[in-house]
């Protein structure tokens, strides 16, 4: 596995790992928050 494809799925893994942490934390969580803890989640790893 090359360098690309490993920080590919360490992103998903964050990804799938943040949206349970969201999920279980509250009873709904919309699809738009979601969204949004996305976005800033997608920022703060490209800096």
């Amino acid at each position: 596995m090359d360098s690309g494809e490993n920080c590919n799925e360490k992103t998903l893994d964050l990804i799938g790992s943040m949206a349970r942490r969201m999920l279980s934390q509250k009873a709904t969580v919309g699809k738009d928050e979601l969204i949004n803890a996305l976005e800033l989640l997608s920022k703060s790893t490209t800096d």
